[in-house]
Order: C-alpha cells, then structure tokens, then sequence
C-alpha cells in the first residue's frame, strides 16, 4: 500500500518530538532507578550502618537521604510520564496520524536499542576507569543523554513515516 509521503517539516517536528521526550523518559526513568535503589540501601541497612553511609558518602544523615530519594522518585515517574504524555499530545497537535500508535512503538523501540547501547556504554567507561570518576560520570551522563535523544529523534521520526496515512487511490475511468 502506498504512504503519502511525511514533509519536511513533518519529518523535523517528529525528530525534535522524538529527541525531548525519549531523553524525559530516559532520563526520568535513570533518576527513580538511581533513587531507589539509594532507598533500597537505607531501608535494608542498620540505622548505624545507613548513618555512616550517608555521612561518609555525601554528609548527610539516612532520614534527608530517604527524604530526597522519596523525591527524586517521584520527580523520575513523572519525567517519564511526562514525556510519554508531551510526545502524544505534540505529535497529536502536529497533524500526525495514529499519534499513540507512533509513541508507543517509538518507544519500545527505542528503550531496546537504549539497552543495547548502555552495553557500549560500559565499556567506554570501564576503558576510562582511571581518570577522575566524578569526570566521567558528568561525561557519561551527558554524552549518554545525547545518544538518547538522538535515538529518540531517529526512531519517532522512523515509527511516524510508518504511521502515515494511506495514498489516497485514484480510480480509473469506466471504459464503455
């Protein structure tokens, strides 16, 4: 079936779409896995063994440490379903059709290929283990939100070509 094709400026605003919402959820989804998994260590601890962790990691005591996780928790949820939310309603907004349809396959898709690729990931950072650590974990960061976005980009922009309406079909003239 042939596929009206998707403009130019279509293609850019899905890219765009793709490239801000993906690295919300990436993003938000790192921040409240990071998060509990810091609750995890205080709630699974000795009240001594939580207090000395906090101090000596960070200086702050286990119930502002558990304060902030609690936070940053809720603060990850609602970047992802922000981002879930924001892609369908731009996308919606956008003329595009089957708006849902096209986030919620992007997104499949593109948390797969995240997976795949966190694995290169930690490689580069195993290689580059001796340099600061506070260094490379800024230079991860930042480096892995862009490839997230630029994932993103790439396969919201693929999964709304998928998603376009049908060419309209000319039919023939009737022959007598």
């Amino acid at each position: 079936m042939e596929r009206v094709s998707l403009s130019p400026e279509a293609a850019k605003r899905a890219t765009t779409i793709g490239a801000i919402c993906h690295a919300m959820v990436v993003g938000g989804a790192w921040l409240a896995l990071s998060s509990v998994i810091v609750l995890a260590v205080i709630v699974l601890s000795s009240r001594e063994d939580a207090e000395l962790a906090m101090q000596g990691g960070y200086g702050v005591d286990a119930g502002t440490a558990a304060l902030v996780s609690v936070l940053a928790i809720v603060v990850g949820l609602g970047l992802q379903v922000g981002g879930i939310l924001l892609s369908g309603r731009w996308l919606t907004l956008g003329g595009f059709r089957a708006p849902w349809a096209v986030t919620w396959s992007a997104l499949g898709i593109s948390v797969a290929i995240d997976l795949l690729l966190s694995n290169v990931l930690t490689v580069v950072n195993f290689l580059t283990r001796d340099i600061e650590p506070i260094v490379i974990g800024i230079i991860s960061v930042v480096v892995s939100l862009i490839i997230v976005a630029i994932v993103g980009g790439v396969v919201w922009r693929w999964m709304a070509s998928v998603f376009r309406a049908p060419a309209p079909t000319v039919e023939s003239a009737p022959t007598s």
